[in-house]
């Protein structure tokens, strides 16, 4: 595939992605959206945060992992511990990542 090739699809990708988007926010700041759909959308978010980082989190070797010698797995739930607690991002981030570290480095558990 030529560079030129490349460009253009990736233009035609990216403009097909924004017209997408933009038809959504056109369509639904003209005219008040149903109570069903704004219900949802209150959890959008959440959810799909949630099927981007669980994955990650608990698979392994295209299995699924759950033990003490899934660093990533404990890392996590220390994480979200501080997230629940402190409601803020910066030292959820330092925890989680940290810890990672420890544990990655050290392997208490047998990793």
């Amino acid at each position: 595939m030529t560079a030129n090739a490349i460009f253009w699809t990736m233009a035609a990708v990216g403009l097909g992605t924004f017209l997408m988007r933009a038809s959504f926010i056109s369509v639904f700041t003209q005219r008040n959206m149903p109570a069903v759909v704004e219900r949802i959308m209150a959890y959008l978010p959440v959810a799909i945060l949630s099927a981007l980082i669980v994955p990650a989190f608990v698979i392994r070797d295209g299995a699924a992992h759950v033990g003490l010698d899934n660093y990533r797995l404990l890392a996590g739930l220390l994480a979200i511990g501080v997230a629940a607690k402190t409601k803020k991002v910066v030292p959820t981030l330092f925890v989680g990542l940290v810890c990672l570290w420890v544990l990655q480095r050290f392997q208490p558990f047998g990793g």
